[in-house]
């Protein structure tokens, strides 16, 4: 292996696009309070605040498909420069908005940026690596969107009360990725496959060192990118197989279990759980708790999840997450229905914070990188490309749903029977699991495909 700190130099830069991402995910998180978002005279509350945290999710909905475009045309560098326009328009005029539309408008713009980078980064950081630090930086994306998520939280404590200096210091992310992926190369992929092969050549040598002989790597390169033209055509061939249908829908099952297990619902709305269970610790304190744990098990899974396998790491983390979800239900179910002494509460009131802590805990082990890591697994070449677009295209619908519909729908059924929801959501995963999930690990494509076929 030759030199590689221009490699994560690269992958440090464009993955602070996804520390972008994650602080958009923890917005709210530590600035609703008593159910109640207000900033510049606007107040947003039950249908606008519904709305606020999943219009997001809605803009980088719609911006998957395109992007996916984008990058094959003008290029990976390009395309994720240009996210700095909707993320500098968004917190801008997110500082000066006076009204519940144009803060809504900004959060889609910013939702959009979001999802461009869901798409982008992680290709351009797969593109530049070396084979052997392609499985660490596989895991930069997710390690990203878990430091922006802290770092949300973190200056949401901070800035609490001034929330005009808590969107400037989340302005300052995007700048520093610019900035900082401004000055790196175009991935070595996109320029072989465009025909620019001097400068191919020039990008390797500059990533592996001077003395790289990078003519055994392009030809790699090269006979990916000519299967690649083979292959266009086959899709609807391809998606006639057995195995490409079961493998299609285990990918969107994973989708959707990793969003309808609750992982919105807990990450835009932390602060409020805990300021509902009134636990002595600030609420403020204990979002940032959450996030120092969410980091610290991102980094721990990115050791183990080629060690444990794919299906008992995700069997586990929803187990985990299943026991977190009916803490939180438990308690809600005490203070809201059975409605005990103020002992009780207080006694009671850790629930939520350790039903959190371990519902964290689970998703960050296998729920949150596991589902996306599997989908590029298990989907034949012929249609990756375009089920990778429409997958992270349904995650980000599913992702809404879940972010839009559950402060409406813990005020008409209760909070308490909102997370038995999630409870029983993750029973289901867990028979999916168990049954229909295949495990992936050290099984070269082909002998997946067969197993998914029902081959010997």
């Amino acid at each position: 292996m030759g030199r590689v700190w221009p490699q994560f130099v690269a992958a440090f830069s464009i993955c602070m696009g996804a520390w972008g991402t994650g602080t958009l995910l923890a917005f709210t998180a530590n600035i609703i309070t008593d159910g109640k978002l207000e900033y510049n005279g606007v107040t947003y509350e039950g249908t606008s605040l519904a709305l606020f945290g999943g219009i997001m999710c809605w803009g980088a909905m719609t911006i998957c498909i395109p992007v996916g475009y984008l990058l094959g045309i003008i290029g990976r560098k390009m395309t994720l420069l240009l996210t700095i326009i909707p993320f500098e328009a968004g917190w801008a005029v997110m500082y000066f908005s006076k009204s519940t539309g144009l803060g809504l408008t900004c959060r889609f713009f910013l939702g959009m940026a979001g999802g461009a980078f869901n798409v982008g980064a992680p290709l351009y950081t797969m593109e530049i690596a070396d084979l052997q630090l392609r499985g660490m930086f596989g895991t930069f994306f997710q390690l990203f969107i878990s430091l922006g998520v802290l770092y949300a939280q973190v200056m949401g404590w901070i800035f609490h009360d001034n929330l005009g200096g808590y969107i400037i210091s989340l302005w300052i992310i995007p700048n520093v990725f610019f900035i900082a992926y401004m000055f790196q190369p175009e991935s070595p992929a996109y320029l072989l496959k465009k025909g620019n092969t001097e400068k191919c050549t020039k990008v390797l040598k500059y990533f592996r060192g001077e003395d790289y002989d990078a003519s055994a790597e392009m030809k790699n390169i090269q006979s990916d990118i000519e299967e690649e033209r083979d292959l266009k055509g086959k899709c609807l061939e391809t998606l006639k197989t057995k195995a490409a249908q079961k493998s299609v829908a285990i990918c969107f099952f994973m989708m959707f279990f990793q969003q309808f297990t609750g992982i919105n619902a807990v990450t835009f709305y932390t602060g409020t759980i805990f300021e509902t269970a009134k636990i002595s610790i600030s609420a403020y304190l204990q979002v940032v708790i959450i996030g120092v744990i969410g980091l610290m098990f991102t980094t721990i899974s990115s050791v183990t999840i080629d060690k444990a396998g794919r299906k008992v790491l995700f069997l586990i983390s929803t187990v985990l997450m299943l026991v977190g979800l009916l803490s939180i239900g438990i308690f809600f179910t005490v203070q809201d229905r059975i409605k005990p002494s103020e002992d009780t509460i207080r006694i009671l009131a850790w629930f939520p914070v350790l039903g959190a802590c371990i519902y964290i805990i689970g998703f960050c082990l296998g729920m949150g990188p596991i589902p996306w890591m599997t989908a590029g697994e298990i989907v034949p070449p012929a249609i990756k490309a375009p089920i990778a677009a429409a997958a992270a295209t349904v995650n980000w619908l599913f992702a809404s749903m879940v972010s839009f519909g559950y402060p409406i729908i813990k005020d008409v059924i209760g909070t308490d029977t909102t997370f038995y929801i999630f409870v029983g959501v993750c029973i289901a995963c867990i028979c999916f699991t168990i049954f229909f999930m295949p495990e992936t690990r050290h099984k070269p494509l082909d002998q997946i495909q067969k197993e998914l076929a029902g081959e010997p």
